[in-house]
């Protein structure tokens, strides 16, 4: 739930980042051909590919990681909980 509340806060970001990541490379792309009027050649199939399939791969490795840590960050607040009552036991 926080991540959506999150991402619901921020989806400005994520359309600007989105725009970048997509607009960009169209421009490197079709820019010479639309100003110089130059036909376009290259294998751009393999660089969409290569760049598209870095987006998905960053945004789930970033997830997990922050999934990882929130339950880390929780299982060391209650080992830490226990330590407190098995020390206040002890005096």
């Amino acid at each position: 739930m926080k991540l959506i509340k999150w991402i619901d806060k921020h989806s400005y970001f994520y359309i600007v980042i989105i725009i970048v990541f997509v607009i960009e490379p169209l421009l490197i792309q079709f820019g010479p051909a639309i100003h110089l009027h130059q036909k376009v050649h290259g294998d751009w199939l393999s660089f969409w590919g290569s760049y598209l399939g870095i987006i998905p791969s960053g945004l789930i490795a970033y997830v997990i990681a922050k999934i990882q840590i929130q339950n880390d960050n929780q299982k060391n607040k209650l080992n830490e909980v226990r330590q407190k009552k098995i020390n206040f036991y002890w005096k």
